[in-house]
This record gives C-alpha cells, sequence and structure tokens, in this order.
C-alpha cells in the first residue's frame, strides 16, 4: 500500500506542469515551499547562496596552509563555475545532461556536481 501511496504522489507531481517544473529545479524541497505557498525561487536561491558560501569558505580553509597559490585560486574558479552552471541551471531554460545519466533532474546534478568538486 505504502508503494501505491508512492507512485500516487509521483504521478501527481508528474502530471502538474508547474510541480514538475519545480521538483526538477529544486528537488522535494521545492515542492514543499510550493504547498506551503512559499516563493520557490526565493527560497531556492536563498538555499543555493548557503550552500556555496558554506563551500568558498571551506576552499578557503582548506588550501590556507598550501604554500601554491595555484590551487587556491583553480579551485575558487572552479566553484564559481559551477555557481554559474548552478544558477543557471535553477533560474533559466538551461539544462546540463551528463552524458552517463540522461534522466536526471536539476537538482540532482547540482547535488552531482557538490559531491564531485572536491576531488
Amino acid at each position: 500500500q505504502e508503494a501505491f501511496v508512492n507512485m500516487k504522489e509521483s504521478y501527481d507531481i508528474l502530471a502538474n506542469p508547474a510541480a514538475r517544473d519545480v521538483y526538477d529545479r529544486w528537488g522535494f524541497d521545492g515542492l514543499r515551499w510550493l504547498l506551503r505557498d512559499e516563493d520557490v525561487l526565493s527560497q531556492g536561491l536563498f538555499q543555493l547562496g548557503i550552500t556555496y558560501v558554506i563551500w568558498f569558505a571551506i576552499t578557503i580553509l582548506i588550501t590556507v596552509q598550501s604554500s601554491n597559490t595555484n590551487s587556491r585560486t583553480i579551485s575558487i574558479a572552479g566553484l564559481s563555475l559551477m555557481l554559474a552552471v548552478d544558477l543557471h541551471m535553477k533560474t533559466g531554460n538551461f539544462g546540463l545532461v551528463v552524458p552517463f545519466a540522461p534522466h536526471l533532474a536539476s537538482y540532482q546534478i547540482s547535488k552531482l556536481l557538490l559531491t564531485m568538486y572536491p576531488t
């Protein structure tokens, strides 16, 4: 019965174009904001901003002891590029297709990029 409820919720999201777009860009957080009648874009950009501020701080802390100043420059440049792509995916009609997983939504690609960043 739980599987049926999950399938029904998934169908409801997929059947509603607005809810599907919110889910593709922001995931389940976006759907919660939508259900609470909150401004999804504002909430999403706030969450995205906090995430990247934390990552920038971690990057600076990790590279502060590095004798090679290029490592910090390259790390911050990479993170800045990720932020630009992420913002464009979340606010525009730009979708980044990952060749090995073309079925991923924007929020999943964002999580994948942030997971792979430190490596």
